[in-house]
């Protein structure tokens, strides 16, 4: 609705149009992105929890949201993120460690291939880079909030920026 408000401002039709489905297809990828990358953060804390509680790694609730708000980073997320679990799986068993190591490592392969790839084709990528420096300017500023709204801006801008580019043929 924000966005037909804003078209709706502009009084030239064809402008209108353009704008308007502009505002539109940016609103719904850098949105849908959003959307995707906490559900996939969530899937990536529930195993890091359910990992954790199996491993008798002590504190499995604050490290699987540990992992989950890692996930969000593309690409290296998981693997920072579970980094501690497997560490304190070590201490008490290496055979442990490296099972729940395993487990990342798959789960980190299976959300790069299987989950992120055709969730990046529909919506928009934002790269390793993004990601963290939107997350850790949003986290000095506003704190978690703050670093998750940063991160769902760029999502938009990067869905607008590339909706506005001109297409080429390949």
């Amino acid at each position: 609705r924000m966005a037909e408000a804003a078209a709706d401002q502009v009084r030239d039709e064809q402008r209108r149009r353009r704008l308007r489905k502009l505002a539109v297809a940016a609103y719904q990828r850098g949105f849908g992105y959003a959307r995707w990358s906490v559900a996939i953060a969530a899937l990536a804390g529930t195993l890091a929890y359910i990992a954790a509680r199996t491993a008798g790694v002590p504190g499995p609730a604050p490290l699987a949201i540990w992992v989950a708000l890692w996930d969000l980073v593309p690409l290296i997320g998981t693997f920072v993120g579970a980094l501690p679990i497997v560490v304190m799986a070590a201490v008490s068993s290496t055979t442990k460690a490296v099972v729940v190591a395993l487990v990342f490592i798959a789960f980190q392969t299976f959300e790069q291939l299987v989950l992120q790839r055709p969730m990046e084709r529909r919506t928009v990528r934002l790269g390793p880079f993004l990601t963290v420096a939107g997350g850790f300017a949003g986290l000095e500023l506003y704190g978690l909030g703050g670093a998750l709204m940063v991160l769902m801006l760029g999502a938009v801008a990067a869905a607008l920026a590339d909706e506005w580019a001109p297409k080429t043929r390949s």
